[in-house]
């Protein structure tokens, strides 16, 4: 492949924090490489703005997205605009 560099790869890892915690932590570890980014909802907090639209405009160019469903719900979104 000579002198082309390999694309990034974006991960959205979506738990319920209270229930996973421990796994989340792990499959981070695990998934995360030098061309792999695996971001959660928390890296998202300190950017200002509404999480919703934060989150629709990673989750639109990311490359994969891991849900675990467990028995627990997460966080209700916000009005729009909060």
């Amino acid at each position: 492949m000579g002198g082309r560099r390999a694309m990034a790869i974006s991960v959205l890892l979506s738990t319920v924090s209270d229930e996973f915690r421990s796994y989340r932590d792990l499959l981070v570890h695990d998934l995360t490489r030098h061309n792999v980014a695996v971001k959660m909802q928390e890296d998202f907090n300190d950017l200002g703005g509404n999480m919703l639209d934060k989150l629709d405009t990673y989750i639109a160019h990311c490359d994969a997205i891991v849900y675990l469903v467990g028995d627990r719900c997460g966080a209700a979104a916000g009005a729009l605009g909060s």
